[in-house]
């Protein structure tokens, strides 16, 4: 029981921690396959948008739509997508720290898109469920912000490993924001599917990223792969917590 406590007194005095209880928030859950194109305002709390380039130097926020991933979506068959660009697939959320470098210090040069979440009020958790896979090269990471729009948390889901072609084990996400928290696991394997090979990880794994705090100051969240070098970072399922 000291240990815990102990741990529990740690995770506080980093603005880290378990999920509010029932008693203290709603869970809120936006499933895109509930949706068909345009999906608009139907998250409490929060707005959805498409974190985007402006040329020649700025950024854009455009909506979110629903849109078909065929079997690419963890589950069902539909994504949170972008509107349709010539030559790429709506449902990819690309250059995730391309996209801090254009918010953070105006040096916006190189394209990119990215799934965001703006909260009315700031929360204490939030969840993205992707697919992951041996086309996922370059890693998909969550990022989020405070108020100031500082990023206080980073969660990173690891390009693919040959090893998992061998034992069918998916290392977990691990947060690389805060420093002090460097490692810890921010995810998880819910789901197998799409297996055919020879090979017992020859499969397509549905994974959920997590950032949580108990400080409760996460103002907005961007999801994305880590770069633009190939890896197919898609978003089927969001859930965050209304304090």
């Amino acid at each position: 029981m000291k240990t815990q406590t102990l741990v529990q007194g740690v995770l506080a005095a980093l603005g880290l921690g378990l999920v509010a209880t029932a008693a203290d928030a709603d869970t809120i859950t936006i499933e895109p396959d509930n949706y068909v194109g345009l999906i608009g305002d139907v998250a409490p709390g929060a707005q959805l948008s498409t974190f985007r380039l402006a040329p020649p130097d700025g950024f854009v926020f455009h909506p979110v739509y629903s849109v078909d991933a065929g079997t690419w979506a963890p589950t069902g068959n539909r994504v949170f997508g972008k509107r349709p660009v010539t030559g790429e697939p709506s449902w990819h959320w690309n250059d995730l720290h391309e996209a801090y470098r254009c918010e953070s210090r105006g040096d916006c040069i190189d394209n990119f898109y990215v799934f965001r979440v703006n909260f009315d009020v700031p929360t204490n958790r939030v969840t993205v469920q992707t697919i992951f896979g041996d086309s996922m090269t370059d890693g998909m990471e969550l990022h989020a912000y405070n108020s100031s729009g500082i990023r206080i948390m980073r969660c990173r889901m690891e390009g693919w490993n040959d090893a998992t072609y061998e034992t069918g084990v998916v290392a977990p996400p691990h947060y690389i924001v805060p420093a002090t928290f460097f490692g810890a696991v921010c995810g998880r394997t819910v789901s197998v599917k799409n297996c055919g090979g020879v090979e017992p990880g020859d499969c397509d794994y549905a994974v959920q990223l997590t950032v949580s705090r108990t400080a409760g100051d996460i103002s907005y969240i961007q999801f994305g792969s880590g770069n633009a070098e190939g890896t197919y970072a898609l978003v089927d399922k969001l859930q965050y917590w209304i304090p």
